[in-house]
């Protein structure tokens, strides 16, 4: 069995600063970039603590949401790939279909793929 770490990677102190629908709602004015540096730097943590545990590391994306601070798979999974050293690196739900060049988007995983001596696992919508 594998077994998956797994982190929305929320920028919850907004939370408390918004009466709305916590997903996708949330003005940017209440996020702090002070904070958010902290909690993205500290999910990077625990993605590599994962991996120290003997733990496979698996990463999504949204916009804009306060729920999930994770814009691009793509990106979050380089700095994985080089901050881990065992884990499989899962991205899912890597939107395929709006991007206006899907050969960049193959591109992007192949380079991660390799920063990661081929630890990389995908899923595409």
């Amino acid at each position: 069995m594998d077994v998956y770490f797994f982190s929305e990677q929320s920028h919850y102190p907004a939370w408390d600063k918004f009466d709305g629908m916590l997903r996708g709602d949330i003005p940017n004015k209440h996020g702090d970039p002070d904070k958010s540096s902290y909690l993205l730097n500290g999910y990077l943590d625990l993605y590599q603590l994962a991996d120290e545990v003997g733990m496979n590391c698996m990463v999504n994306e949204h916009h804009i949401a306060s729920t999930c601070m994770n814009v691009s798979i793509t990106l979050t999974l380089s700095v994985l790939a080089r901050i881990t050293k065992k884990a499989r690196l899962l991205g899912l739900g890597s939107i395929i279909t709006n991007r206006p060049d899907p050969v960049r988007v193959a591109e992007e995983y192949a380079v991660v793929d390799s920063i990661s001596g081929g630890r990389l696992d995908m899923g595409l919508v």
